[in-house]
């Protein structure tokens, strides 16, 4: 578009990911932000607050979890969707590096993206009727893992157990 204003590309590219969620129109918002590396978790961000109810936010924090836990949440449901772990932190200890999820981590985004989906909508059958609660969103799922694998007071921590299947649940694709 001639004339464009930088932020409405900005826009324009987030929302062809959002619409369309692959490594292309991924890589083409990341592209927008003019970082050499290609973070994943900066841009990240921006469709997780434009539709929450789809997309998560990415962190190394959360990476870690997924390291620790992600085998259990895998086994307790096998038919659901499975989450992947990054092999960022896998170079990062090789070259003695602090680890940056990167466009070569691109591959977990599309295995983790249903999973937080899929536990959200497991998350909201389980709500009791008597009780009035809000459906869960894919980033409530990512913000809850967030919390619970630590903060600077590792004493605050969560332990979020392995969902099983929920009956009636499905785990349709993107």
């Amino acid at each position: 578009m001639i004339g464009a204003s930088p932020q409405h590309d900005l826009w324009t590219a987030c929302r062809a990911y959002t619409d369309q969620p692959c490594k292309k129109t991924f890589r083409d918002f990341l592209k927008m932000f003019g970082f050499r590396i290609e973070p994943l978790a900066i841009a990240a961000t921006f469709p997780a607050f434009m539709n929450p109810d789809d997309f998560p936010m990415i962190d190394r924090r959360v990476a870690k979890w997924v390291i620790e836990f992600g085998g259990n949440h895998n086994r307790a449901d096998p038919a659901g969707p499975q989450l992947r772990q990054p092999e960022a932190f896998a170079r990062a200890n090789k070259k003695g590096r602090s680890v940056v999820l990167t466009m070569a981590d691109f591959h977990f985004m599309p295995a983790w993206t249903p999973w937080w989906r899929y536990t959200a909508r497991k998350l909201s059958k389980l709500c009791q009727p008597s009780v009035k609660c809000r459906a869960w969103r894919a980033r409530d799922v990512e913000m809850a893992v967030f919390r619970a694998w630590g903060s600077r007071h590792p004493v605050d921590s969560i332990r979020l157990e392995p969902l099983p299947a929920v009956s009636g649940s499905d785990h349709g694709g993107c």
